[in-house]
């Protein structure tokens, strides 16, 4: 059987793994022949996030040194509109919410492709133009819309999985944005994280790779760590393919947040579905 572009870079990733080879070079490499059969539109991305860059005053959001940017609710009016409708969400899902059943057991994504359709704010502040230009500037390419999610993390006792340092290993470079459906305190287990200047040099970005919190902190100071702690609309836009993070350390209560992912273009993703197991990201298709 014939394989498609994107199964043969997968196979191709998948060996280089079982290999112990490093991904990075991989990922550029199969970024580049995604870029050969895309070569126009890639020009075009490249010219729109240039001009962004010379001309948008959110051009500079995001530091490109420390990867990351922190606001609160008045960053954006939408920002207020979308944390109530995600607040909805939950408060009509909470019933029928059991994080145990998800792919990680300490947090899931309660919106399905139908709630998406039917959050017009959450929808709108993903496509907000601030947003993306926010991103195009740092990402120095016009971005796409790679997933959407509303995610909660209720209490638990454990460490495991993403709630360990690590860099998201999908991507070369992403932006990610956080932003709190709920008040959250240290006990919520706010999505904690360093600076990619800090990041760098600490532990390995190899696929799946956990770093220890021994490690970490022989390292760095604690006053390098970032969380975002505070009350509903509190976020950030964060690079997590060259910041190290965690989250869902919740010990008390639960933390409500909106997730929304940007991308470069052609993304370096594997998977085709619009979303796949119950409780993971719901990824944008663009028929890549």
């Amino acid at each position: 059987m014939k394989l498609s572009m994107r199964s043969l870079d997968l196979r191709v990733l998948q060996l280089s793994e079982r290999l112990g080879l490093p991904t990075d070079p991989i990922f550029r490499l199969i970024r580049a022949r995604r870029v050969i059969g895309g070569v126009k539109d890639w020009r075009e991305r490249r010219k729109k996030a240039d001009a962004i860059r010379l001309s948008s005053p959110y051009a500079k959001t995001i530091d490109r040194t420390k990867g990351y940017f922190v606001f609160n609710k008045d960053f954006l009016p939408e920002i207020s509109k979308a944390v109530e409708e995600a607040a909805r969400l939950y408060e009509a899902k909470q019933h029928g919410i059991s994080v145990s059943d998800a792919k990680k057991r300490f947090f899931m994504n309660i919106m399905t492709a139908a709630d998406l359709d039917n959050c017009a704010k959450i929808a709108a502040l993903a496509n907000h133009p601030t947003m993306y230009e926010a991103a195009a500037a740092y990402l120095g390419t016009f971005p796409k819309l790679r997933s959407v999610g509303v995610y909660v993390s209720e209490a638990n006792t454990s460490q495991i999985s993403s709630q360990m340092f690590h860099y998201d290993t999908n991507d070369l470079t992403q932006v990610k944005c956080f932003i709190n459906v709920n008040d959250v305190g240290p006990e919520n287990g706010p999505f904690t994280f360093l600076s990619a200047e800090i990041s760098k040099g600490i532990g390995s970005r190899k696929m799946g790779g956990r770093v220890d919190d021994k490690e970490v902190f022989s390292r760095i100071n604690e006053d390098d760590l970032v969380s975002l702690i505070g009350p509903a609309g509190t976020g950030a836009f964060v690079d997590t393919s060259k910041c190290l993070h965690y989250g869902s350390r919740c010990r008390s209560g639960r933390r409500i947040v909106i997730m929304i992912q940007y991308t470069p273009h052609p993304d370096l993703s594997m998977k085709m579905e619009k979303y796949s197991r119950k409780g993971t990201p719901l990824l944008i298709s663009d028929g890549h």
